[in-house]
């Protein structure tokens, strides 16, 4: 990529962003995120502990790739205007999973 296509994938700032939510100790029992909401830990499995994730601003632009199970997040558009579409979709603010994702001690995955 040149400069000048980094600087265009790069959202403004008056978009709201989170940032390494799934990042942690790789407890999953505490609740809070751990690796790929669809297959868990296993995206870290042989890859980076840092950031495993893929990217594509071509044919999946505004979002990261599992490149475990190959899910897309999030799952809406947003640079399309759409904040809600999907089981994963991420307005800015999180990602929070359309029909909660439950950790084995009854805590969400966040």
């Amino acid at each position: 990529m040149s400069d000048e296509e980094v600087w265009k994938v790069i959202p403004g700032p008056c978009v709201p962003r989170t940032c390494l939510m799934v990042l942690s100790g790789g407890n999953r029992e505490d609740g809070r995120g751990k690796g790929c909401p669809v297959c868990g830990m296993k995206v870290y499995e042989g890859r980076s502990a840092f950031y495993p994730w893929i990217f594509d601003d071509k044919k999946h632009p505004w979002k990261v790739g599992c490149p475990n199970c190959g899910s897309w997040f999030p799952s809406n558009d947003w640079h399309k205007g759409d904040m809600h579409s999907g089981g994963f979709p991420d307005d800015g603010f999180g990602c929070e999973p359309a029909v909660p994702v439950i950790s084995p001690n009854g805590k969400p995955w966040r």
